[in-house]
């Protein structure tokens, strides 16, 4: 797996400085393909504005490991489940990318990709959900969506690299993950 190499390319250049020194707990957030008039989709989702480290940021589905949870891999079903109103039983996980830390809320995310082999009828819940973003898989190639801007966050200026979705920026974590799931998947027919 590229990993590192990957998360570099959209790594927000003052993420390193922070530092809980606390152990991290741990998550897994997945990555859903699905056909969409014959082409492969993924689907990404805003979450609501709700004051918690993630507020109102583009994600994939996904979420901190619960004791009930047999694997990481299932914490990653269930809550794409609870959040998109998509059942495990429709999906089928073909592999996962590199663990990565984030930091800001503590936690060591593992990426799993899936796929369902029609497209799924999204029930997304209100409670964690704003709204949908379902792309083609085709268009997260193309080089012109790669965007930067400078933000102040926690009274630090950084230059952000994101994917400039239909307005939608995807920045952060959801970006790194996102660039290695490009990078393994550069070669490969996903269609």
């Amino acid at each position: 797996m590229p990993g590192e190499t990957s998360h570099c390319k959209m790594t927000p250049v003052a993420r390193s400085p922070l530092n809980t020194n606390m152990p991290f707990q741990k998550g897994g957030v997945l990555i859903l393909l699905y056909p969409y008039d014959n082409e492969a989709n993924i689907i990404f989702m805003k979450r609501v504005a709700d004051n918690t480290p993630h507020s109102g940021q583009i994600s994939f589905p996904g979420g901190r490991f619960e004791p009930g949870d047999k694997s990481l891999y299932k914490t990653a079903l269930r809550e794409t489940e609870e959040e998109l109103g998509v059942s495990a039983s429709e999906i089928e996980i073909i592999g996962h990318l590199t663990p990565l830390e984030i930091k800001v809320s503590n936690v060591e995310v593992r990426p799993f990709v899936g796929v369902s082999y029609k497209k799924p009828r999204f029930k997304p819940n209100p409670e964690e959900v704003d709204y949908l973003i379902e792309v083609n898989v085709k268009d997260l190639f193309n080089p012109g969506i790669i965007e930067k801007k400078v933000e102040v966050i926690r009274g630090i200026e950084i230059e952000i690299p994101y994917y400039n979705i239909r307005d939608n920026h995807i920045w952060g974590a959801t970006a790194m993950i996102l660039s290695e799931f490009l990078d393994v998947f550069a070669n490969v027919d996903i269609r």
